[in-house]
Formats: structure tokens, C-alpha cells, sequence
């Protein structure tokens, strides 16, 4: 018997109710936001977006690295993928 070794990325399609965050959901950063072109910390960074920036969730969410990650298309670009930390429901 072999077991597989365990990834780093899980992926799910529901996260607790308590969040509010979703595919389709408006957010707004709460800090400064790294935009990264994949759900890693190892994905080259595109830009970053300030405090107060909005957007639309348009995928995840993606859990890798300790964190949450969701796609965002922002209302002013950058676009991409960044972590939940520093989110909140609009």
C-alpha cells in the first residue's frame, strides 16, 4: 500500500454561512488586496487594489496555503484572484 501524498489546495463550493461570500456576491477590501493571477501565493502577483476597492466574486472559493481564495473581477482593474482575509460582504 502507497498512500498519495497530500495536496496543498483543496477546493470546495460552500463555505460557512457566516462569511456571506459567494460567487456572485459584491465585496469590498478591507485593506490593501494583492491580486494574483492564480490561488497561490506562488502565482505572480498583477497589481493590488486599495482599501475600499469593490468587485464581484466570480469563482471559488479555492483554500490553499492557509488561506481562502476567491476570483474577483474588480470595478477597477486589476482582476483576479485574492484572499478572503481582507474581504467583507458589500
Amino acid at each position: 500500500y502507497n498512500p498519495s501524498p497530500v495536496s496543498d489546495v483543496l477546493t470546495s463550493t460552500t463555505l460557512p454561512s457566516s462569511t456571506g461570500i459567494a460567487v456572485g456576491a459584491t465585496i469590498k477590501s478591507t485593506d490593501y488586496l494583492n491580486v494574483r493571477g492564480g490561488a497561490s501565493l506562488t502565482a505572480s502577483t498583477v497589481g493590488v487594489q486599495p482599501i475600499n476597492a469593490t468587485g464581484i466574486i466570480t469563482a471559488g472559493p479555492i483554500t490553499a496555503y492557509g488561506h481562502t481564495w476567491w476570483q474577483v473581477n474588480y470595478t477597477t482593474d486589476p482582476d483576479g484572484w485574492s484572499v478572503q482575509d481582507w474581504m467583507g460582504k458589500m
